[in-house]
């Protein structure tokens, strides 16, 4: 895992925007 660490704290992070902006969006819609 400290091989990838770099690459795998890079999709998380994306991962984490992503999801981020989708709650955000449900947020938006139900309000």
């Amino acid at each position: 895992m400290a091989r990838v660490s770099g690459y795998n704290i890079g999709t998380v992070k994306s991962k984490l925007a992503r999801a981020r902006q989708a709650l955000r969006e449900k947020l938006r819609g139900v309000v």
